[in-house]
């Protein structure tokens, strides 16, 4: 039998609403944050030969592509062009420039951590589940505009399309989605899902390289 299973490791949050009129957040504001990921997977049972590919489709809610863009240029604004190129270097965009939504959740950590702590490092969070972030008198005034700014995105449901393939040699197929999610004290919700498109989850076949565990956005 072949199987696909749709596991989530850390729910997503709740889709949020837009926003009417300023939005009135202090240096107290105060939340959590929570990162993990959706995992799908393909087996291929004993009484099974060959391959199997299987496609599917998921739903997850998050800001997407555009808005994130958007949310990058007004960071890099409110941090100057040299944070900005290394929250690029240190959540992986650098590496991948034409495909920066596959690192939404990790940029997303990487901002809060240089508003809180100024620095790069989200060891506190990778993994993590309700970690509280705030701040206090003593930081500056970027680091509530980025809190804010984070705050003030929309998000929406995505549909995610992808194809595993399981074979003989390599019978289990899997693909991620790295998911943060942040939680504001008033219960406002804004997730960041990582995911690029258009491509096909392959692994374990000598025919086809293994791409990137990651997904892409269903056509409209």
């Amino acid at each position: 039998m072949n199987t696909v299973k749709n596991r989530l490791t850390v729910p997503v949050g709740s889709t949020s609403t837009k926003i009417v009129g300023p939005v009135a957040i202090t240096a107290g504001i105060q939340g959590q944050v929570s990162n993990g990921y959706t995992k799908v997977f393909a087996n291929l049972q004993e009484d099974n030969t060959g391959k199997v590919n299987i496609s599917f489709t998921i739903q997850v809610n998050s800001v997407d592509v555009s808005t994130f863009n958007t949310w990058r240029d007004e960071v890099k604004t409110i941090l100057g062009p040299q944070v900005g190129q290394q929250l690029d270097i240190h959540s992986g965009i650098a590496t991948d420039p034409e495909e920066p939504g596959r690192f939404m959740s990790r940029y997303s950590l990487c901002a809060l951590a240089y508003a809180v702590q100024s620095d790069y490092s989200t060891d506190a969070y990778v993994n993590h589940v309700d970690v509280p972030f705030g701040l206090n008198n003593r930081q500056p005034l970027r680091s509530g505009l980025i809190l804010r700014s984070i705050y003030e995105l929309n998000s929406s449901v995505l549909d995610l399309a992808g194809e595993l393939t399981a074979v003989s040699a390599s019978p289990n197929s899997e693909a991620f989605i790295p998911v943060s999610f942040f939680t504001f004290n008033d219960g406002r919700v804004v997730p960041f899902a990582g995911y690029r498109g258009p491509i096909s989850l392959v692994a374990g076949t000598d025919e086809t390289e293994t791409q990137p565990s990651i997904l892409a956005p269903v056509a409209a």
